[in-house]
Formats: structure tokens, C-alpha cells, sequence
């Protein structure tokens, strides 16, 4: 097609317009954001963010350029990523004629031009000014929207570029002593010096969220585990490695290590979290995040319930049986009854189901074992009422433990009560006996004394 071009403007050209060019100016064919552009961007611009399935749309113009009086530029993407769908002419040339618009390898105006550089991800346009004049009144330097291009993303990397072809069909070409598929000729058919600038198109920025299957349940002295996914919220990914933020992190909590770090998302790793002996109980949180974080990527937050551990209690007095008005013994003993047990702290309350005293209504636990502890108050029943008394004790847990309760019966009497004596109580009876006794000394001792009063004979 370029042939062909040189050769349509070398027909077409008007006797009365000169061939020659006093100060040959080298211009810039470019690509541009806007289709409406009135100049090349400084720099080669970035378009997007877009996502796949997305449509844009680029002009080509071309910027300084001594008069021309046609064009045939090819535009080139990786079809891997980016698909032209049409492409039209701009207003540089204002009356176009031979126009051909090859997209894809396809004629959409006109004919592709074989063996060269068309095929897919390429754009191909030519055209010549009709009149055999060149644009702008023939006037250096000379600029307008040579065509524009419609895209749409079918799939993606970072980012992909929008450049101009070589090949060896394109060795005339207005881009110095190269064969880029560029080329810009005056009525004469003369190729004009032009420089190319092309463009980038990208993604959206690497993105991705955060979240885990919290909250989780763990308890004082051992460890859980908690899953973190890394979901891809862009079609571009990386490798992101996953941390806790350590300024997060509540005293006596850890995180141990991940199943998988680092991912490359979307995808799930599993934390192991610790839990120290000494958390008390209650609900925590701290972050786990992600490096490098995305665009919009928040740390997840990971809730952590460390619930009270378990405990049993139980009291025990000796002795187990008592008569009313005497003292027993009665010792609490409570248990953590956790797969990692601390020693239980704090106080225990005693209770009775029936009348009676105890030293105090209250203890203080002191420690047995690593994981028991227990304390002692004595009491005194003040009645037999049903024979049993149930003496309860109630522990109210602290930080670390769950209350708990535990009960025992002990057996109360009266005193032991001597056999009746004829029918009297023994004390009744010796009572009478005393009496008789006193009567009977008394009569002795009064009889005697009459005795000794008697006249001898």
C-alpha cells in the first residue's frame, strides 16, 4: 500500500501547487486520549485503568508535520490482550479518496494490503487528499486527526502498548531509515520526516481484599487456627505476603505461623494464633495484612473470644456425721478442668439448706496444685431438723475461670439421751432416789439420837 499511495499522489498532484519544501519540518504522528485531541501529548500517555471487556478510544494524529497530502500509518496491539473493533477517518485530510481501513487482516473500507504487517492486533489506513493539494493550504508545519481506533480489552496483564509495526514491506517509511509502518507523503508523493509516539494501556491498579473465618474460640494456654483469604479484586495479581501487625496484637496473644505465605491471590492461608495463660478471659481482635497492599486493600481484623476455663467444685466436711451444738470441718476444693488448667483464685460462699453456723459464710482460695485450690470453714448445726443438712458451696469464678457450684449432705443428730428407770427419766428418777436417800439418813440419824435419851434400867 505504500507503493500504491506514492504512486496515487504522484497522479493526483496539481500543477499549481510546488513540490519543493524550503524548510523541511519533522513531525510527530501520535497517539492520542481524546478523539477531539488539537495536539500530541507531551509524553507517551497511560490509558485506563480498565478491565477486561472494557471499549476505549484513540486518535492518531499528527503533530508539525510539513503539508501532506496523504498517509497510509499502521497501529499495532498485542491481540492477546487488546482487540481492535473499528476504526474511522479524522479530519486531517479533507478530501479523502482511495481510503482503505484494514482491521484485524480485515477490509472494513476498501482493501487490506497483502503481505505486510496487517493481521490481528493491527489497524491499517490510507488515504489521499483528493484534490492533489496538500492539507493546510499547503502551509508547514501541519497538523490535524489523521483516523481514530476503537479497542476493547479481552484480557490482561499490567499493562500492554498501542506502537507501530516493522516490516519489510514498510522500507519507505517516513520514520528516518527504519521500515515502521509509517508513512506521510506530500502531493508529490515525496515521504515527509516524522517521529512515532505511541501509548500504554493498563489494568486497574493491583488490587485485592482481605477477610478471615473468625471470629475464633480459644482457650487460656493453647492455640487455633483461623483462615485468611487474599480474594483478586483486579485482573492484574502479584505474590502478597501476609503478616499480623504486631502493634495490634493484645499482650499474651501471637501469631504463630501461615499454612501458605506468600499467596498470590485469590487465595487462603491458615494462621495459627497462641493464647498465653495468663488473657484473661474476654474478646480481642488485631489485624493481619497484606505487602504490597492494593489499591484499596484494608487489613482484615480477626476477632479472638478467649472464654472462662471450666471449672468443678467441691466441698467435703468430717466429720460426715455430728450431733446439733458440734463442729465439722467443711473444705472447698475447686478444679480448672481445662486442657491447659491454671490455678483457680478468688473466694468461695457457703450455704446451708437447714439451721446452723458456719465460722465464716465466705473463704479465700489458697492454692493445692497447679490447677486446684481450696480453702476450709467449720459448722456447727443449731438443729436435727430432717437428719440431713446440705451444705453448698458456690465459687464465682475470677478472670481466667467460670464460676461453679458443688454440694454435700452431712448427717446431723441429737446428743445420746440415757434408758428410762421405772418409767422416769434417769434424771427424774435419781432425783427421787437422792431424795429417799436424804429422808432415810435423816430418820437414822433421828432415831439414834431418840435412842440415846432413854432412862437405863
Amino acid at each position: 500500500m505504500f507503493a500504491l499511495l506514492l504512486a496515487a499522489l504522484q497522479l493526483m498532484v496539481s500543477p499549481s501547487v510546488p513540490s519543493a519544501h524550503a524548510s523541511p519540518a519533522t513531525g510527530t504522528v501520535c497517539i492520542t486520549t481524546s478523539t477531539s485531541a488539537t495536539s500530541c501529548p507531551k509524553s507517551p500517555p497511560t490509558i485506563g485503568p480498565l478491565s477486561v471487556n472494557d471499549n476505549f478510544t484513540v486518535g492518531v494524529f499528527i503533530q508539525g508535520s510539513d503539508a501532506m497530502g496523504g498517509f497510509d500509518i499502521y497501529v499495532a496491539a498485542d491481540p492477546a490482550y487488546l482487540t481492535p473493533t473499528n476504526a474511522t477517518l479524522g479530519t486531517l485530510i479533507a478530501g479523502p479518496s482511495l481510503t482503505s481501513i484494514c482491521v484485524n487482516g480485515s477490509a472494513l473500507t476498501g482493501a487490506c494490503t497483502p503481505n505486510t504487517a496487517n493481521g490481528p492486533g493491527v489497524v491499517e489506513v490510507s488515504t489521499a487528499e483528493s484534490s492533489g493539494e496538500n492539507e493546510c493550504g499547503g502551509t508547514s508545519p501541519c497538523s490535524g486527526m489523521a483516523f481514530n481506533i476503537t479497542y476493547r480489552v479481552i484480557s490482561f496483564v499490567t499493562s500492554t502498548n498501542i506502537s507501530y509495526p516493522s516490516n519489510p514491506s514498510c522500507s519507505t517509511s517516513s520514520v528516518g531509515t527504519t521500515d515502521t509502518c509509517v508513512l506521510v507523503a506530500d502531493n508529490t508523493g515525496t515521504p515527509l520526516s516524522e517521529t512515532v509516539q505511541g501509548a500504554t494501556v493498563r489494568a486497574p491498579a493491583f488490587d485485592y481484599s482481605l477477610s478471615n473465618s473468625g471470629p475464633i474460640s480459644i482457650t487460656h494456654g493453647s492455640s487455633g487456627t483461623v483462615t485468611i483469604t487474599a480474594t483478586l479484586t483486579s485482573v492484574a495479581t502479584q505474590s502478597v505476603t501476609l503478616s499480623c501487625v504486631s502493634s495490634s496484637l493484645p499482650p499474651g496473644i501471637t501469631c504463630s505461623s501461615f499454612t501458605v505465605n506468600p499467596v498470590i491471590p485469590t487465595a487462603t492461608s491458615d494462621l495459627t494464633i497462641n493464647v498465653a495463660s495468663s488473657v484473661m478471659s474476654g474478646s480481642y481482635s488485631f489485624n493481619v495484612t497484606g505487602s504490597p497492599l492494593g489499591a484499596t486493600t484494608a487489613p482484615t481484623i480477626v476477632s479472638v473470644s478467649v472464654p472462662s476455663a471450666t471449672t468443678t467444685t467441691s466441698v467435703a466436711c468430717s466429720p460426715g456425721s455430728i450431733t446439733t451444738g458440734s463442729a465439722t470441718s467443711c473444705t472447698v476444693t475447686v478444679t480448672d478442668t481445662s486442657s491447659s488448667p491454671s490455678i483457680p483464685t478468688g473466694s468461695v460462699s457457703l450455704s446451708t439448706d437447714s439451721t446452723g453456723t458456719f465460722s465464716s459464710n465466705s473463704c479465700t482460695l489458697a492454692t493445692s496444685t497447679s490447677s486446684v485450690a481450696s480453702c476450709s470453714v467449720s459448722y456447727t448445726p443449731s438443729v436435727v431438723g430432717s437428719g440431713t443438712h446440705l451444705i453448698t458451696a458456690n465459687y464465682s469464678g475470677d478472670s481466667s475461670h467460670a464460676s461453679s457450684n458443688g454440694s454435700s449432705p452431712l448427717t446431723v443428730t441429737s446428743p445420746a439421751t440415757a434408758p428410762a428407770i421405772l418409767g422416769l427419766s434417769p434424771t427424774v428418777f435419781y432425783i427421787i432416789v437422792g431424795i429417799a436417800v436424804i429422808v432415810l439418813v435423816a430418820l437414822s440419824l433421828l432415831a439414834l439420837r431418840r435412842r440415846g435419851r432413854t432412862p437405863q434400867q
